[in-house]
């Protein structure tokens, strides 16, 4: 089910029902409504779909996983979004901001920024690279000039094989759009921070 809350009234109602089958994915938990169109967005496997509030009408609107994704605002018609892709020799994979048309499906997205190895080998000890995905989010500025980034990397503590930790990254988009740089970033989140490390407890 899709539903709407009124944050004034705090009226909750039903916007619609879809077949299990159409929403089978959801469970990356991005997404973001277009008020000036009555249409969310969302992913569904490795999709970016779009659903007509107004219809229900459901449609791709993007043949690309991209999360966490917003507007751009400085551009209408297109998103802004994270992706992974093929890092070469020396990375499996890379982690890039990249904008994307929405009138253009099959056109190749405009990377503004690679996450590589400034963040990668510094505060990611396990050299696994970050990740967008449903622990991900995004915001953009009015102007579209500044991009806020939360993503999740793996840390390698000394009592846990695995261990994930949200970082926050604030990026500001150059004059022409074309390109972006990184301003800022820190640890965001870690996950057991202040909590005791497990014990387990003899059976006899």
């Amino acid at each position: 089910s899709v539903l709407s809350y009124n944050v004034s009234s705090g009226v909750v109602a039903l916007v619609s029902q879809q077949p299990k089958g159409e929403m089978d994915g959801i469970g990356v938990c991005v997404g973001f409504v277009d008020s000036a169109t009555d249409t969310l967005f969302y992913i569904v496997a490795e999709s970016l779909v779009k659903m007509d509030l107004k219809t229900a009408n459901v449609t791709q609107a993007l043949a690309a996983f991209v999360a966490p994704v917003r507007l751009d605002p400085s551009r209408p018609g297109t998103v802004l979004g994270v992706t992974t892709q093929d890092g070469g020799p020396d990375q499996a994979q890379v982690t890039a901001l990249s904008r994307f048309d929405l009138g253009a499906a099959d056109a190749a997205p405009t990377v503004l920024y690679t996450f590589n190895e400034t963040y990668y080998h510094k505060l990611c000890h396990c050299s696994l690279p970050l990740r967008p995905q449903d622990q991900a989010d995004m915001d953009v500025t009015a102007d579209g000039k500044t991009v806020y980034v939360v993503m999740s990397y793996n840390d390698k503590p000394t009592h846990h094989e695995s261990l994930i930790t949200r970082g926050l990254f604030v990026l500001d988009v150059s004059e022409d759009g074309a390109s972006a740089t990184l301003r800022s970033h820190d640890v965001a989140w870690k996950q057991g921070a202040g909590v005791a490390e497990p014990h387990i407890a003899s059976m006899g």
